[in-house]
């Protein structure tokens, strides 16, 4: 498997929080550096288990877990997601607020973090498709 193309989640975020409603502004959004594991787990993705685009494109849903922003944290996870889905020539298709749901879901589950990311993951799969030309 290869890398996919990455976006930058502190401009997604930033861009998550304009879009959708940040209620107030922030000089640095970010608490601390713990959101770098989450931004670089799909990448470890590919490395470790040989992860697809769509692997790859879940583990972006881990943004949400770092609560490295101060505000936007499942915001910014919806938009990593989506930009890195469209940046390697494929789309979601499906509703969007369900998919805010189920990343929801995952970041407010009460059981294993693995095990969720694989249920959002076979769903996420069966809503994903290349981009037609």
């Amino acid at each position: 498997m290869t890398d996919g193309r990455l976006p930058q989640p502190g401009r997604c975020g930033g861009a998550a929080r304009a879009r959708h409603g940040a209620h107030r502004r922030v000089a640095d959004p970010l608490r601390d550096e713990g959101g770098w594991s989450a931004i670089t787990r799909p990448q470890w993705a590919v490395h470790y288990e040989n992860a697809d685009l769509v692997r790859q494109a879940a583990c972006w849903q881990w943004v949400s877990q770092a609560q490295a922003f101060i505000d936007g944290n499942k915001r910014t996870a919806f938009a990593a997601s989506d930009v890195f889905l469209r940046l390697n020539r494929l789309v979601f298709r499906g509703d969007p607020v369900t998919l805010a749901r189920k990343l929801e879901a995952v970041a407010t589950r009460a059981g294993d973090l693995g095990a969720a990311t694989a249920e959002f993951e076979a769903w996420l799969r069966g809503h994903t498709q290349p981009v037609e030309r």
